[in-house]
């Protein structure tokens, strides 16, 4: 008989949850069909000229290892590399370490598909700690996906 977390990982087959993550992407807000107010307050601050590096320019999880954010939206925005969804997304939030309000990209498909399940389930806004591998793939990538926070243990650390 299986254990718990062996059900927990075969719960469904990787189309199946791949097809259903890509569903709930689509459902998502657009970029440009919903910003929030701080990506509003975000393309404000800036000339035209400027609009469309904005988004390149935004803190992203590469760059941001062992930072714990929290993540209250996010919103699509078509990508440029070809991968499972299409997409990257931009997060609103928070950054727990300074209380700084931030918006955060994410293009990591683990990323991506985590923040997917979190907007499905309701479960935002979440804390989430960025984690990067230390080990690097066959092609030198070091995969970045979120480790969740219990919200008990961080309102310990904050409180």
């Amino acid at each position: 008989m299986p254990n718990k977390e062996t059900q927990a990982l075969s719960v469904q087959s990787g189309g199946a949850a791949l097809e259903e993550l890509r569903a709930v992407a689509l459902a998502l807000p657009d970029v440009e069909e919903d910003p929030t107010e701080k990506m509003l307050a975000y393309v404000a601050s800036a000339p035209p000229e400027a609009w469309e590096a904005l988004w390149q320019s935004l803190p992203n999880l590469q760059d941001n290892p062992g930072r714990r954010f929290r993540v209250e939206t996010i919103r699509a925005r078509p990508s440029d590399f070809e991968g499972a969804l299409g997409i990257y997304l931009i997060c609103e939030g928070t950054w727990l370490d300074s209380g700084e309000r931030s918006l955060l990209t994410c293009s990591s498909i683990m990323g991506i598909g985590q923040l997917l399940v979190l907007h499905r389930d309701q479960r935002l806004p979440a804390d989430l700690e960025i984690v990067r591998k230390e080990k690097p793939t066959r092609r030198g990538f070091h995969p970045i996906h979120f480790r969740y926070l219990d919200p008990a243990q961080v309102a310990k650390r904050v409180g």
